[in-house]
């Protein structure tokens, strides 16, 4: 037997039984292996470019465009619209061109959805593992709910939702979360965030410069984790200033889908935000903070396009000298928005981070990566980034959630899976057919002796639950 198991003959030269059997081995791993993946694998299927999404695509210019322009100007609508019925105007918030205006769900079509949901999920229970892999891959065919708010509770209060995942800002989860309780629904909330970057001493501010731009910069701030607030030694603020102005002023803000008369296309740093609702509080924010000491280095109002004056452009902005205290810096800003607080020691960096109701993400960053770590752990949020910004999304093996203001429960992870499920417990004799459970004559109804079954029970309790052996024993 012994020339099956080693790679040389006895008698010398190459084993070929060995070899022989090494290889179809292998080649039975590597068979089953591609079995398992062709029985998970992505159905393969093709999406055409939408027609707005190509180059110098055209449309009606909607003046002041938002969600209900068509309500303003009824040539928004489709031809074929029904009276009375709630429609959703949609349109490119770079330029405000319109892209379509699509019916908005009504409760009894919210609930219609539902229940092809439910008729679906049928099937799904009774599906193997490789065949709920190769759906949630391949996303052949979902169900969408479009809806304005006063509908919404269809969904949320529905009985026939076993779970509700969240994310959006603190005023709608609060209301979705009182919503739920109707069914005693689960619900995972994630929400606000005004997440904090402690930069600690003698960092190389170089190093990290081109992560904290795009941690702030990156759709334009309209990121949950994105950076909210960078707090900084006193004596790299100023340093750390001039570095960011340097950089944010070169950002060119625009549409990547508009190019000159002769196909020239500009490159664009920063598009536009989702809207300009919200730019009259912004800049309230930001004079406030001026007012009350903070220095507004660049930036700090909304942008006028050149050529899209519909466009919702808001300035890429850096405040300096900011206090923990100001409104600024206890309000999600969800916008282009670098705020710099400086610090004298640690502690009071850990005091100022933690100083806010919310508590998503976080990183913080220095030299000595153990200092880093002791500091992250002193954080309160879900999550924290040692020298690096938000890698802790890129893993789909870790939860993802915040704590305070920024909600409860995790999406991700092990965590976020378990979350969806109703685990239950099953007790049985592991041998029964040598012992079953029974109730003991001292305590079987009706009670013979309330003296001996009170024994019984204090003493079973003392061998199962006492702190030590001793007084298990005794």
């Amino acid at each position: 037997m012994w020339e099956y198991f080693s790679p040389v003959h006895p008698e010398g030269g190459i084993n070929l039984p060995f070899l022989f059997t090494t290889s179809f081995a292998i080649g039975i791993v590597v068979v089953w292996r591609r079995y398992v993946d062709m029985q998970s694998r992505a159905v393969p299927f093709t999406w055409a470019a939408p027609e707005p999404s190509f180059l110098n695509w055209t449309s009606v210019n909607i003046q002041s465009p938002a969600l209900t322009s068509h309500t303003v100007d009824p040539s928004l609508l489709p031809p074929n619209h029904i009276q009375g019925k709630k429609y959703i105007t949609c349109y490119d918030p770079s330029n405000g061109l319109h892209i379509a205006t699509i019916p908005a769900d009504a409760e009894i079509d919210i609930n219609i959805k539902i229940d092809a949901a439910k008729h679906a999920f049928e099937a799904w229970k009774t599906s193997s593992f490789q065949a709920r892999k190769r759906v949630i891959r391949s996303l052949l065919a979902w169900i969408l709910v479009v809806c304005y708010p006063e509908e919404a509770e269809a969904l949320t209060t529905s009985p026939d939702i076993k779970h509700i995942t969240f994310i959006g800002s603190e005023t709608v989860g609060k209301k979705v979360a009182q919503a739920a309780t109707v069914n005693l629904t689960p619900t995972v909330l994630e929400l606000g965030g005004k997440d904090p970057a402690i930069i600690l001493p003698n960092t190389n501010l170089e190093k990290y410069a081109s992560m904290w731009m795009r941690g702030v910069f990156q759709a334009n701030g309209q990121n949950c984790i994105g950076i909210e607030r960078f707090i900084v030694p006193v004596e790299l603020h100023d340093r750390f200033l001039d570095m960011m102005t340097a950089r944010i002023a070169k950002l060119r803000l625009g549409s990547v889908l508009s190019s000159s008369a002769d196909g020239f296309v500009s490159v664009v740093d920063n598009g536009s935000m989702i809207s300009d609702a919200r730019f009259e509080e912004l800049e309230r924010l930001i004079k406030a903070a001026e007012r009350d000491g903070a220095e507004i280095v660049t930036g700090g109002e909304r942008w006028q396009h050149a050529y899209h004056e519909n466009g919702a452009y808001f300035e890429p902005t850096l405040i300096g000298h900011v206090n923990e205290n100001m409104e600024i810096a206890q309000t999600e800003v969800f916008a282009p928005i670098m705020l710099v607080i400086p610090y004298d020691t640690v502690d009071e960096a850990v005091a100022i981070a933690n100083g806010s109701r919310y508590g998503l993400g976080a990183s913080v960053w220095g030299p000595d990566q153990r200092e880093c770590v002791a500091v992250g752990r002193l954080l309160e949020c879900g999550m924290v980034s040692v020298n690096d910004f938000g890698v802790f999304y890129l893993n789909q093996d870790l939860p993802f959630g915040g704590v305070k203001s920024s909600g409860y429960g995790r999406f991700g992870g092990p965590e976020g899976l378990r979350g969806l499920t109703n685990p239950k417990a099953v007790v049985e004799d592991r041998f029964p057919w040598l012992v079953q459970t029974s109730i003991p004559r001292t305590l079987d109804y009706p009670v013979r002796s309330l003296v001996q079954s009170w024994e019984f029970l204090s003493g079973m309790l003392d061998v199962l639950y006492a702190d030590s052996w001793k007084a298990k024993i005794l």
